[in-house]
């Protein structure tokens, strides 16, 4: 059993901003609360599968909604305390383990944030491998696991519980709740018993942000070659346009670079890249990354700004997601291109 410090934080947190492709929120977020929580209270431990027992119940946590929302308005402590509380109370006699729901962005310190003030282990995983904005592109979903009972917190104090019949249904109701609290709130869904952790589980995932995260601080490594990345261009972004549509951060940036412009798009993560011929250069669900030149740091979608310097790089996804039934639930063709279109159909799909 291993555990994890203040002292581990950092790299993490870069790891996850890289693996969240634009969207899981901007660890920035959580990042100050949870340093606090693990410095006064130490260290807390990460457990891989094979320390799990059979009274284990595994709890993915998240934060659900736009990215920018709660970048504006940091969640407290008491959302996610809350939501464990609630949590005990339907499984009172069950061990609890937590699990970030996605290791991309924000929500993989999520579960820190609940267990360096309880003391409860996290498992060395996540559902995704990276992150995406739909409750339902997740390996639980893909599986066809019903989401049984979910429980959403929002920074009232409030903490929601319902079940649902179809994972459709859940991601709409997840969603209009998180509209209503905000569009910012904590989740907690598809929890599961401890057999079930190697069909849902992309295994490992906490250790490979920490792995990255060391490469992105090592200003001599080589990041291309180490991580399988594909340097797509380096360029200037000379237009942000974005916009919050029920509770995504949906837009595009423009990048020049000295041969060509290019345009990226995200819904919370980055899901495309276009050149001014209209050709594909990445998409989903390969992880596509943003890196500040000047500063070496990931950049997330609500945190691009007009002027910056960037590196365009590829990453491929997590293995899961090239098997076609998975592939076909996370491409483009899974999302609602006409949101990306602009009035005046100065950017648009061809």
């Amino acid at each position: 059993m291993k555990t994890f410090s203040e002292n581990d934080l950092f790299a993490l947190s870069l790891g996850a901003t890289l693996l969240g492709s634009g969207g899981g929120g901007d660890p920035a977020i959580l990042y100050t609360q949870v340093h606090y929580l693990l410095k006064k209270n130490g260290p807390i431990p990460i457990i891989q599968p094979q320390d799990l027992s059979q009274n284990a119940l595994v709890v993915p946590i998240a934060l659900i909604g736009a990215p920018l929302v709660s970048l504006e308005r940091i969640p407290n402590t008491t959302l996610f305390m809350n939501l464990r509380d609630t949590i005990i109370q339907h499984y009172p006699n069950r061990e609890i383990v937590l699990i970030a729901a996605e290791i991309g962005g924000c929500n993989a310190l999520t579960p820190f944030m609940l267990a360096a003030q309880t003391g409860l282990p996290i498992l060395d995983g996540d559902l995704i491998g990276r992150a995406f904005p739909k409750l339902n592109m997740c390996k639980p979903a893909i599986f066809g696991k019903n989401a049984q009972q979910t429980f959403i917190a929002s920074p009232y104090g409030d903490c929601v519980t319902f079940t649902t019949d179809s994972i459709d249904d859940l991601e709409k109701r997840a969603r209009q709740l998180t509209v209503d609290f905000g569009c910012s709130a904590a989740i907690a869904t598809f929890l599961f018993e401890a057999k079930e952790q190697e069909q849902y589980v992309i295994n490992g995932s906490l250790t490979r942000a920490m792995q990255l995260g060391c490469l992105l601080k090592n200003p001599t490594a080589d990041f291309a070659n180490i991580t399988s990345a594909k340097k797509i261009a380096t360029g200037i972004i000379t237009e942000v346009s974005h916009t919050i549509q029920n509770g995504f951060l949906i837009g595009y940036a423009r990048i020049k670079t000295t041969e060509e412009e290019l345009v990226v798009w995200y819904q919370n993560e980055y899901l495309l890249v276009q050149n001014q011929h209209s050709q594909t250069l990445a998409e989903t669900p390969a992880i596509i990354a943003l890196i500040e030149v000047r500063s070496g740091l990931p950049l997330t979608s609500e945190s691009l700004r007009y002027g910056l310097k960037i590196a365009l790089f590829s990453l491929p996804a997590p293995a899961f997601w090239e098997e076609p039934y998975a592939k076909s639930q996370v491409n483009l063709e899974a999302f609602d291109l006409n949101l990306f279109r602009s009035d005046n159909n100065e950017v648009s799909y061809v």
